[in-house]
């Protein structure tokens, strides 16, 4: 279920983190707590028409939530390259990483990371694809009607060079399978990514509690 994905997602961040929650329990270490304000939201792709839900409307409250935030990290999902481009104009101390997806409709369409660039400095990234075959690009499987992707950067913080992961994902919204195990394709995958320093997973899970 979906819930045994969130589940396995969970224990992934855990594993992760194993290096920081030793460094956090030596006294003598450096203060270990690595705190963020951080968003995740889906933007929904911008070029269906919807009235007063459309962009046009969107755009500027979008970019109010981020302003007032402050927030050192948005993940955002469903972004076609034209809204990032707006966004990144509405909001001159952001910047953004991303990468668009290839072999289908929703080519073009990106689950970018959008970051602070006076907190933040991106030092590699990298992308797999939500599939049996997570290193071929387009690929999918378990019942996703589109590719689905797994987008993470490693970010150093200005301040004092601490580094940590931000994964940044979407789940499949029609197959149950398929968000079950994407989770744990996540979850196997961040421990050698992420090499001890925190991670931080958004997403749209298309999921309720309990399921």
């Amino acid at each position: 279920s979906a819930a045994c994905a969130l589940a396995a997602l969970a224990f992934a961040l855990c594993a992760a983190g194993q290096e920081t929650a030793a460094q956090a329990a030596d006294p003598a270490a450096p203060d270990s707590a690595l705190e963020l304000r951080v968003l995740t939201f889906n933007m929904r792709v911008g070029y269906i028409p919807e009235g007063r839900n459309g962009w046009l409307f969107r755009r500027p409250l979008i970019g109010e939530v981020v302003r007032r935030s402050r927030a050192d990290l948005v993940g955002a999902q469903e972004c076609t390259a034209f809204q990032v481009a707006e966004l990144l104009a509405d909001l001159p101390d952001y910047r953004a990483v991303g990468r668009p997806k290839p072999g289908s409709e929703l080519a073009g369409i990106m689950n970018p990371i959008f970051y602070r660039a006076d907190a933040l400095e991106p030092v590699a990234r990298g992308v797999f694809w939500l599939s049996d075959e997570p290193d071929v690009a387009g690929s999918k499987g378990w019942g996703n009607q589109n590719p689905r992707t797994a987008f993470w950067c490693r970010f150093r913080r200005r301040s004092d060079g601490r580094e940590l992961v931000a994964l940044n994902t979407h789940l499949d919204h029609a197959c149950d399978e398929a968000r079950a195990r994407s989770g744990p394709l996540i979850a196997g995958r961040l421990p050698g990514i992420a090499a001890g320093v925190p991670v931080l997973v958004t997403g749209d899970f298309n999921c309720t509690q309990g399921h």
